[in-house]
C-alpha cells in the first residue's frame, strides 16, 4: 500500500463554503493523479481561520462534501487557526489517503 498526503489551500473567495468546495475538489483531483479515489481517504483535517463562519455554512459544506466524496466519511477534524500560509485564505484541508499499489 502507498500512503499519500495531500494538502490544499484554496484561495480566498470571500466565503468559507466556496473555499471548502474548491479545496475538496482540488484534493480529489490531486488524489486522482496519484491513482486514488475519494474512497481511499482515511482522514480529513480542516483548518479554518473563522470556525464560527465555517459552522454557519455546514449545510453547504456538507453538500460540497457529498459532491466530491459522495457518502464516504473518513475521520474528520475541524481546527481553528489564526492564519494560513496563504494570508488571504480562510480554509486549508489536509487529506490523508491510503492508495493500494
Amino acid at each position: 500500500m502507498t500512503v499519500a498526503t495531500i494538502a490544499n489551500i484554496a484561495q480566498r473567495t470571500g466565503k468559507n463554503l466556496a473555499e471548502a468546495e474548491a479545496a475538496l475538489g482540488n484534493v480529489v483531483e490531486a488524489l486522482s493523479h496519484a491513482g486514488g479515489d475519494p474512497d481511499h481517504i482515511v482522514s480529513l483535517v480542516v483548518y479554518a481561520t473563522d470556525v464560527q463562519a465555517y459552522r454557519h455554512d455546514l449545510r453547504g459544506v456538507g453538500a460540497a462534501h457529498r459532491k466530491h466524496l459522495n457518502r464516504h466519511f473518513p475521520a474528520m477534524a475541524l481546527l481553528r487557526t489564526t492564519g494560513l500560509v496563504e494570508p488571504d485564505a480562510m480554509v486549508e484541508i489536509i487529506a490523508t489517503a491510503v492508495v493500494p499499489d
